[in-house]
């Protein structure tokens, strides 16, 4: 039997023991993919074979923000998720979900308390109002060093640019820790 590029690769890879093969089980597993964005959201749930069962999507009603900025409250949106689980759980009342995948608003930064309540309104990829911070940044560090040690460049989407803004502005509220919207709707 020849051996692939792949199995040349994965040789002497262990699979860690907690994980666990979705193909091994007696029953099909259902993993529920939720997609968190401007536009709105989209939930939906795959069999083990990644095979697309079912769908539903919501899509903002929001007004989009004018200007050099993007704010969301972040109550809102997670009232737009439940919404699009539940049309999802409608459509497939016989599913069980046993795994989640969540991908939400890139870049996004927001303020939360210790029960994990919003502080802040979110701020989206958009939000470009740091753009000055992200100069000043790149005029006092090496932004080469810093991207080789975190892989993020000096951008005003990125969290560096918009923290220095706030602490600038002595914006208040962030709460006891800041996360993106993805870690905050766990």
């Amino acid at each position: 039997m020849s051996v692939s590029a792949l199995d040349e690769v994965g040789l002497g890879i262990q699979p860690d023991s907690d994980l666990v093969s979705l193909m091994d089980q007696p029953f099909p597993a259902v993993v529920l993919s939720i997609d968190v964005g401007t536009s709105g959201v989209r939930s939906v749930l795959f069999d083990q074979h990644g095979s697309e069962l079912e769908s539903a999507r919501y899509i903002s009603q929001r007004e989009s923000s004018l200007g050099d900025f993007a704010e969301v409250d972040a109550n809102e949106i997670v009232t737009d998720v439940v919404k699009t689980i539940d049309e999802l759980m409608l459509r497939a009342p016989d599913s069980r979900p046993e795994y989640l995948a969540i991908s939400a608003f890139w870049h996004s930064l927001i303020g939360v308390d210790a029960e994990g309540n919003a502080t802040t309104p979110l701020l989206t990829w958009a939000d470009t109002r740091a753009a000055k911070f992200a100069r000043k940044l790149r005029a006092e560090f090496d932004e080469s060093e810093w991207h080789s040690r975190t892989g993020c460049r000096f951008h005003p989407s990125y969290w560096p640019a918009k923290l220095l803004r706030r602490r600038r502005r002595q914006v208040t509220g962030l709460g006891d820790r800041r996360c993106t919207f993805g870690e905050a709707a766990r």
